[in-house]
């Protein structure tokens, strides 16, 4: 599990874009576990979900991470 802040802001597409940090509580991570473990919800219809940002993309247990995930409309 992934334990840590994020924060959405709407986009001016009407999608979202989540920022945020984590801390790493298992294992290893990766940005896919991230997207599905702690995002609030998955994108709307006619959005698709892209990783912008992210560091530390295989992290160990204990160690911080930082990302940007973006639901974009699907062109």
């Amino acid at each position: 599990m992934i334990d840590g802040k994020i924060e959405t802001f709407k986009t001016p597409s009407g999608g979202k874009l989540y920022r945020g940090t984590c801390v790493v509580t298992d294992e290893t991570v990766t940005a896919g576990e991230v997207m599905s473990q702690q995002l609030p919800d998955g994108p709307s219809p006619g959005f698709e979900r892209v990783t912008l940002n992210w560091k530390n993309t295989q992290a160990a247990r204990g160690s911080s991470c930082e990302f940007e995930v973006i639901d974009r409309p699907i062109v």
